[in-house]
């Protein structure tokens, strides 16, 4: 998800996702080339731009994404919920104990227009999708912080099932 989120965020071209820049073998620290292109879509630039509109308006329109803005960066993104059991079976398995909440995503790029990070947030039992913006959103204001060399910002609270700042 996180590849699509790239693919999307640059304009069509595919990428393999990377955390790792630099290593220390014993050697001091060396650069670690980004990988190769993989491929590159061909979708019309129009209907690619309006996807990219759209991740944009789920986060700062008013959308689901909301939790994941960042003052100041054009963060676009998506939200989505899996669940775990159907509507059906859950009345049933609740006796079970095990933990059946859905699980939620958030993927995002930022910013909008002239993309530097990718990614994708997956909570697992996380109820739905608002609840990984709201990751996505501190994994964000770090990058951002750390690129302009500001505090980084305070972790968010866990509270029971829901995260709050």
């Amino acid at each position: 998800m996180a590849g699509q989120a790239a693919t999307l965020a640059n304009g069509g071209t595919r990428v393999t996702p990377h955390v790792l820049r630099a290593g220390d073998e014993g050697n001091g620290w060396k650069m670690v080339p980004p990988p190769a292109v993989q491929s590159k879509l061909d979708v019309d630039p129009d209907k690619m731009q309006a996807i990219r509109d759209g991740m944009w308006g789920v986060v700062n329109g008013g959308g689901t994404g909301g939790r994941a803005r960042v003052t100041g960066f054009d963060v676009a993104g998506k939200t989505g919920t899996s669940q775990v059991i159907s509507n059906a079976g859950r009345v049933a398995a609740a006796r079970s104990g095990k933990d059946l909440r859905d699980n939620g995503w958030f993927v995002f790029f930022a910013p909008r227009d002239k993309p530097e990070i990718a990614g994708v947030v997956f909570l697992e039992h996380g109820v739905h999708g608002p609840n990984a913006a709201r990751v996505a959103r501190h994994i964000l204001a770090t990058f951002y912080a750390k690129k302009m060399g500001n505090p980084l910002p305070p972790p968010p609270e866990r509270t029971s099932t829901r995260l709050s700042y």
